[in-house]
């Protein structure tokens, strides 16, 4: 992919598939699909960067399965830890006896 120019207007990016996914209700069967070479190794390896919509989203020689994982677990923990992230970014800015610190 090195050779290849990533564009979020184009969908690229972990961002861009977060807001995506916040509009599809949890219980919805296509939070459920991920890459792999089989379904014991796509259940090994969910994560928000394998998850597929079908197996064209896929890298070479893998398919996308339907799982017990669901994409809106890491969409969760993405969004909890870019709020972390950026209250230790705030929390610099902060005085040092600020109870928010």
């Amino acid at each position: 992919w090195a050779d290849t120019t990533c564009d979020v207007a184009l969908g690229h990016g972990s961002k861009f598939k977060i807001q995506q996914l916040l509009n599809i209700p949890y219980d919805d069967l296509s939070n459920r699909y991920f890459c792999g070479v089989w379904l014991a190794k796509a259940m090994e390896n969910c994560s928000l960067e394998t998850h597929c919509a079908t197996s064209d989203d896929c890298g070479m020689g893998e398919t996308c399965w339907e799982t017990t994982c669901n994409v809106q677990d890491f969409v969760l923990e993405n969004i909890a830890m870019a709020l972390t992230e950026e209250e230790k970014k705030e929390s610099g800015k902060l005085a040092v006896n600020d109870e928010r610190r």
